[in-house]
């Protein structure tokens, strides 16, 4: 079902961004692509409501609660924008066994950590090898977040909180700009 989800959202994120122009101008659409193509580079497609939008909407489809829903925020890359929001979840509200299984694999996180030099050199070689040194990850609350798990999904990170009992979930989508 979140697989499902994730690929609608794509789809409408695709859709979003054929500008304006691309629909005016599909007649001559060979010899104004390079207008076009520059205009596209400049436009933020996505309002902080639409990006709430697409939260809520991933929300109410999936079968946990969630205590709280932040949207961090969306900063350039070289091909296109990178979306990112996240929200927290109550691990004494989550299933048994997944508690288990992220409780296990903190030692295994800790253990990398430590062989890295801590958290910081940690967190900014994972964002330098996942999006490029020019991509700073905004956290709302501040906290130290490491990376814990990734699911099949690309766009989805699972980051564990090491000062407290939530887990939060970072969904990054990529708006390609044509």
């Amino acid at each position: 079902m979140n697989k499902i989800l994730i690929i609608g959202l794509i789809l409408v994120i695709a859709s979003c961004s054929d500008s304006p122009e691309d629909n005016e101008n599909d007649g001559n659409k060979k010899e104004e692509s390079s207008a076009v193509e520059t205009n596209s580079k400049s436009k933020h497609y996505y309002s902080m409501y639409d990006l709430k939008g697409m939260v809520d909407q991933l929300n109410s489809s999936l079968p946990m609660e969630y205590d709280s829903v932040t949207i961090l925020n969306s900063v350039s890359a070289k091909e296109g924008r990178i979306i990112q929001y996240s929200y927290k979840v109550d691990m004494d509200a989550m299933l048994t066994g997944m508690g288990k299984e992220l409780n296990m694999s903190m030692a295994s996180v800790k253990s990398m950590l430590n062989k890295q030099g801590g958290l910081e050199p940690f967190f900014k070689d994972y964002i330098k090898n996942e999006y490029g040194p020019e991509i700073v990850r905004d956290d709302c609350s501040n906290a130290p977040l490491v990376k814990l798990l990734n699911d099949s999904v690309s766009f989805h990170h699972y980051f564990y909180d090491l000062n407290s009992k939530f887990i939060s979930k970072v969904v990054v989508l990529k708006e390609y700009c044509k």
